[in-house]
């Protein structure tokens, strides 16, 4: 009964888009960054950076996730300025739906779109 409990609430969690198993890579070659997206955190990179994945030049890991089906939005502060990293669909990343938005303090967003790819 016990085992069948866990396994139902697993699903739930599962199902709801709680659980986000997959690390992806995003890049815009427009501002020359790369940020590696995971479950937790997100770190940046230049895009001809050749460093290792597990290291990055900078990341932020008091992140906002929202997941609704299967698309993703990561939203955080950096540097006085409010980022989102959107993927409408993490099964196949599209660089028409997939996007990165910048908002100033003063409201002013910019919006730049993302080539993706899990890895």
């Amino acid at each position: 009964m016990n085992t069948l409990r866990i396994s139902l609430i697993a699903l739930i969690l599962l199902a709801s888009g709680v659980v986000f198993a997959k690390d992806m890579v995003c890049q815009n070659d427009q501002i020359g960054k790369k940020f590696v997206i995971k479950s937790d955190s997100v770190a940046f990179y230049g895009v001809d950076d050749e460093q290792d994945v597990g290291r990055g030049v900078a990341s932020v890991n008091q992140i906002r996730t929202r997941k609704i089906g299967k698309s993703l939005t990561k939203i955080m502060k950096l540097e006085g300025d409010t980022l989102s990293l959107h993927i409408q669909n993490v099964d196949t990343p599209s660089l028409v739906d997939d996007y990165m938005s910048l908002r100033s303090a003063r409201g002013h967003e910019v919006i730049y779109p993302l080539s993706c790819s899990s890895i």
